[in-house]
Parts: C-alpha cells; sequence; structure tokens
C-alpha cells in the first residue's frame, strides 16, 4: 500500500496483525527512511524531508491510549495508535 504525503511517498511494506508494520518512507527532497513500528505504547518516529531523523520510544501507562505527536515544520511523524477489531494497523500521521 502506498501513501501520499506532504513532499514524498509512505509505502507499507508488510504488516504482522496484531504485532508490527514495516514501512518505508522517500521525500522528493532526499530524506525519509525504513524500520518496523512495534506495539502500541507511544513511540514516535520522525523524518525530516531533507534527511535524517529520530525515534522516540514512549512506552506510558498500558492501559492509556498514546499521544499523539504534535506537529513538526518539514517533517512526518509516525506513529502506530493500536489495532481495529479485523486486527488490522492504525497508523496516525502528522506531517508539518
Amino acid at each position: 500500500m502506498r501513501i501520499a504525503v506532504k513532499g514524498g511517498r509512505l509505502s507499507v511494506i508488510k504488516v504482522k496483525p496484531n504485532n508490527s508494520l514495516e514501512f518505508k518512507l522517500t521525500f522528493a527532497e532526499g530524506g525519509g527512511g525504513s524500520g518496523t513500528l512495534k506495539g502500541t505504547c507511544g513511540s514516535v518516529f520522525t523524518f525530516f524531508r531533507y534527511g535524517g531523523g529520530v525515534s522516540v520510544l514512549g512506552c506510558g501507562a498500558e492501559d492509556s491510549a498514546p499521544k499523539k505527536p504534535a506537529r513538526m515544520k518539514g517533517a512526518l511523524r509516525m506513529q502506530m495508535e493500536g489495532w481495529d477489531a479485523d486486527k488490522a494497523a492504525i497508523l496516525r500521521l502528522v506531517s508539518g
């Protein structure tokens, strides 16, 4: 599955139901990256359109919903929000 994002494209490569989502992100300006989002503890991957990125692991209380990441200029932020009743991944994207 491919998703158009501001200045680029996000490709979902593989989804393991109730486990993980493998992705690749490319920006026209040369930035991007790839990786695997696992769990629902609120970890956020941030990728900058001109290159570079950072991941912040943030497991809080297990029964709390992950906090939505704030917008960041020139970046795409990704977070695994959870899984629906059909075990499909719910991916949160925030573009700035």
